[in-house]
This record gives structure tokens, sequence and C-alpha cells, in this order.
């Protein structure tokens, strides 16, 4: 029980579902290539966890739930499994078992790697960890201009990561960049990696936090009580200050309406009593000025009070920050506490089933050695029945007789290992072995078999089609450059011949139409240099008509046509314009 409790705490700590049973079934099961192995995380190991385990969490913590095996044919079968288990996010690689060499994308022994930092137990793992993240030629450092100097130093490029979460790149020509690596958020399964203990003392350190929390929780609820009771004092007072400027400025604007009103009335009664008026003017004015002053001794206090304010209001907001992300703690906690406890209960479950299944195998026994009881009191009747009726008859071969024949037979089978060099059972093992073999190596050829007769087929059917294409391009030609030379009253045909690669044509003009004394072609090199001027036009133009080129280019193509050849081979080259540009 505490190992399958190991396992199933490092399964879990792998992001791998805690259902062991359908996860150790995997070895039960029968496959076309080797076992499934995986998850990768139960062959890596951190060598310091404390400086890495938060870097390597983020870099190749998703690769840790990962599984690997050698034959396509396995697939289906362990992502059902996987997904039956409840693990259908883990990723399943396909890959021979090639333990290659890799020591050439290695940097110098100096340079601290990925993979330097990593103990992986199982090579087939180290090797699918090398192809998939490059942890050979990763390079590590503390901080960002650490692994920055460490790339320059090493001159050929590379990359590097850093502790302090930085992707550094520099490049083999010259150049650089570094970039933020975004940290886990609190609930991702990946942040249990590489911790370096069990998942009980994990609990247990997460029991402990949570008391923590807890008591310094209930120091900032007294201290939130006492910052808001401070807040809503504060709150009061401004209002009462902002009641009080609103006071004062009713006054003020009070006060500016009676002078407006008294300088209306000084303006009127200028000659009578100015002087009772300049009194009354100079006290308003005297007024005037303390109440400005008061009210700037308000904003003074009113500014005052903000500002001590302010602090409390920051506090406040923090402590409602701590508050949340404590509260996702506690959640996380509690559910990890109750995953827990589901694991005591079936812990003590099985227990209980393994006790009562021992209890059952103690009253078989108990049964079974009643049963040998009676058989061997029941011999014991029937020897002393028998005795009645004669004496007991002994073995007719001595032990020593006996003795000498079981040395001969093992002797004989000694000598006989000896020869073949391993034993009956060794020999047939081997057999077994090379009977699996034997039938792979035949299920493989005829795999190969019916794939070399599928491509046989699929050249022959691609040298049809090809065949086929060949002869409709040149049918096409030729009828393209018969209607091409009908446009001068001329007829000729092209002759392909594909197996030699030569193309020959034969032209009959006009005069031999219009005297029909000899109907047969000329061959092109007897006709007249306008007449193969107008010929080339015209296979060229039936040539490109053919094989569908878009774009159409001659130079100096009329040197030697006359007029007529000159009118009609413009005319046939401006037709198709619509869609083809001629540059002459």
């Amino acid at each position: 029980m505490p190992v399958r409790r190991g396992i199933a705490d490092r399964l879990r700590e792998f992001r791998v579902n805690q259902n062991l049973g359908r996860a150790i079934e995997i070895k039960r099961m029968r496959w076309h290539g080797q076992p499934p192995v995986g998850p990768f995380g139960l062959y890596v190991k951190v060598k310091d966890p404390e400086q890495w385990g938060n870097l390597f969490r983020i870099v190749i913590g998703s690769a840790m739930s990962s599984f690997a095996i050698t034959d396509a044919r396995d697939r289906p079968a362990l992502a059902q499994l996987l997904k039956q288990s409840g693990n259908q996010r883990s990723q399943i690689i396909i890959s021979e078992v090639d333990l290659f060499d890799f020591s050439e994308g290695e940097p110098p022994r100096e340079y601290l790697t990925i993979l330097r930092a990593l103990e992986v137990t199982d090579e087939y793992v180290l090797r699918q960890l090398v192809n998939n993240l490059h942890i050979e030629s990763t390079l590590l450092a503390r901080t960002r201009a650490e692994a920055d100097k460490m790339l320059l130093s090493l001159g050929r490029g590379g990359v590097a990561m850093a502790a302090d979460l930085y992707r550094v790149v520099r490049f083999p020509e010259g150049g650089g960049q570094s970039s933020v690596i975004n940290d886990l958020r609190h609930g991702d399964p990946r942040q249990h990696l590489f911790r370096g203990n069990n998942a009980d003392a994990e609990r247990r350190r997460w029991e402990g936090q949570r008391d923590d929390f807890n008591a310094r929780l209930s120091g900032l609820a007294k201290q939130i009580a006492e910052l808001q009771s401070a807040y809503h004092r504060s709150r009061q007072a401004a209002g009462n200050l902002e009641r009080q400027e609103s006071e004062l400025n009713r006054n003020i604007r009070n006060l500016r309406t009676q002078i407006n009103n008294l300088q209306l009335e000084l303006n009127e009664d200028m000659p009578v009593n100015i002087q009772a008026l300049q009194e009354a003017l100079e006290e308003q004015r005297t007024e005037k000025a303390n109440i400005i002053i008061q009210y700037e001794q308000l904003l003074v206090e009113r500014e005052r009070v903000q500002a001590d304010q302010r602090p409390y209001m920051e506090e406040s907001e923090r402590l409602r920050q701590k508050i949340a992300e404590h509260s996702d703690r506690r959640s996380e906690i509690s559910e990890r506490l109750n995953a827990a406890v589901t694991d005591r209960m079936n812990a003590d479950n099985s227990i209980q089933h393994f006790n009562k299944k021992a209890f059952e195998e103690r009253n078989k026994l108990a049964m079974a050695e009643e049963v040998a009881k009676d058989l061997e009191r029941e011999f014991k009747d029937w020897s002393a029945q028998a005795s009645k009726y004669c004496d007991p008859f002994p073995n007719p071969r001595k032990p020593d007789a006996v003795q000498r024949n079981l040395d001969a037979v093992q002797a004989a089978l000694a000598e006989r290992e000896r020869r073949q060099g391993a034993t009956i059972e060794e020999i047939a093992d081997e057999f077994h072995k090379k009977e699996l073999a034997l039938e792979t190596a035949r299920r493989e050829l005829r795999a190969l078999n019916s794939l070399n007769k599928a491509l046989r087929q699929s050249v022959k059917d691609r040298l049809s089609r090809w065949h086929e294409f060949r002869r409709h391009i040149a049918l096409r030609c030729k009828v393209y450059f018969a209607y091409h030379l009908s446009n001068r009253g001329y007829f000729g045909k092209v002759l392909f011949d594909h197996v030699n690669g030569t193309l020959n044509l034969r032209v009959q003009t006009d005069d031999q139409t219009a005297t029909q004394q000899d109907s047969r072609e000329k061959d092109p090199r007897s006709l007249s240099g306008g007449e193969k001027s107008f010929s080339t036009i015209c296979l060229l133009l039936s040539l490109w008509e053919s094989i569908g080129c878009p774009i159409r280019c001659l130079d100096e193509f009329d040197v030697f046509m006359d007029a007529v050849n000159r009118r009609i081979s413009m005319k046939m080259m401006a037709r198709p314009s619509a869609y083809t540009l001629t540059f002459n």
C-alpha cells in the first residue's frame, strides 16, 4: 500500500489522474510495439528544485504528463485508456527507440543547460525531451543579464532561460532579443511539479500556510475595520468642509450682490452722504477679505484631510486585493485537502477490503487443515485395518538404486545443458522470442508488399494519365496548326515522335494547291524564307494554345515575310488579344 500510494502521488504530481488501476493496466495490455512509456515526469528529477523548479514548471512542465509509443497502431488504444482514466489531455508521442548521440548539440561543460540541471532515468524519455524541447542546447542562468553574457561568450548564438523568467535569444549573424516568460496561474496543475517532496509533505505545508494566512486574516480584518472607521470619519469631515465651502460661496455671492446694489445706489445718490457710503464700502471689503481668508483656510484643510485619507484608501485597496488572493489560495487548498481526504477514504476502503480477504483466506486455510487432518486420520485407520489381513509390502526398489538413477538423470541433464549452453527453459523462452520476431517480420513484409503493389499501380496510373495528356496536347497542336495554316490557304500537319523525342512539319503551300501537280507536302527545308517564317508563327501559336501559355513574346518575326504573310500573321496574333498580351 505505501508503494501504490507513492506511485499515485507521483502520477497526480505530473497531472495524471489518480486512477491508478487504469495507469497500471498499461503494463498488462498487449501492444503492437513496445509498451507505452510515461508519464515522462516519473523519470525526470530536478537537481536543484529551489533554484530552477519555478522555471522548469513553465518551460518543460507541459511535457511531464506525456506518453511515448513506438507503433502508431497503439495510439487509439492508449488514447482510449487515457480518456477512460480522465487523462485525455496527456500528449501521445510516436517515435522509435533511437538512442542517438546528441553530444554535438551540447555547449562546453562550463555552461549549464536544462539537461545538466535534470536527472533523467530513462534514455528513451531523454531522447524525446531532446527532440521536442532541445534541453541539451538551452542554457540556464540566474538573471537575464547573466544569460545574455553567457550567449555572447559562447559566440555561436543560441537560446538561454533565466530564473527571473526571461527568455534570451542570440542569433549567429549578430543581434538578439529577450522576452518575458509568463508565470503560471495559481490553479495551474503544473504548480505541483518539481517541488522536491511528496504529496503528504506538500499537504502539510499548505495546511501550515492556511493557518498562517487565517491568523493574518484575523489581524487584517481588525485593521480593515479600523481603516473603514477612519475612512467614514474622514468622509464625514470632508462632507462638513464641503457644506462649509458651499455656505461660504453663498455668502460671497450675497456679498457681491450687496456690493453691486450699493454701487448702484452710490451712483444714483453720489452727492448725498458720500462719506457714509465709502465707509460702508470699506466695511464690506474688509468682511470680504476675511471671508476669502477663511475660504482659503478651509481649502487647505480639505487638501490636508484628503492627503491624510489617501494612504488609508491605498491600504484598504491593497488589503482588499490580499483578501481576494487569499480566498483563491484558500479555495485551492480546500480542493487539494478534499482530494487528500478522498485518497484517505479510498485507502481505508482498500485496507478494509484486504483485511476481509485475509480473514476469508485464513478461514479457508483452517478448513484445509481440518480436511488434511481428517485424511491423515482416515489413512491411519485404513492402514490399521489393512494390516489385519497382511503385512505391509515394501518398495521393490532399494533407496540406493533410486538415488543412483536420480543422479544419472541429473548428470545427463547437466551434460545436455553444458553442450547446448542453456537450460531447457531458456531455450523455450528464446524459441518464443524468435517466433514473435518471425511473425513481426512476416507482418512487416506483407505490409511492404502491399505498399509496393500500391506504388506500382500508382505509377502505372500516373504514366497512363500522362500518356493520355500527351496525346491530347499533340492532337490539339495538330488541329491548331492546320487551322492557322488555313488562314493563308496552306495545308500542313505536325508529326510528333514521342519515343525518339522529335517533331517534324509538313506544309503544302498555295502554289501546290493551285497547280495540283504535286500534292505532297514540302519539307520545311525546301520552303522559302517567308513561308518558313509563317509556318514558324503557326507552330508557335499552336504550341502556345495547346499548353495554355499565359505570356507570349516574339521578336522580329516578320524579317523574311512579304506584305501578305505579315498582315495575316499580325491578324492571327492580334485575334486572341482579349486574353493574351503579345510583344513585338
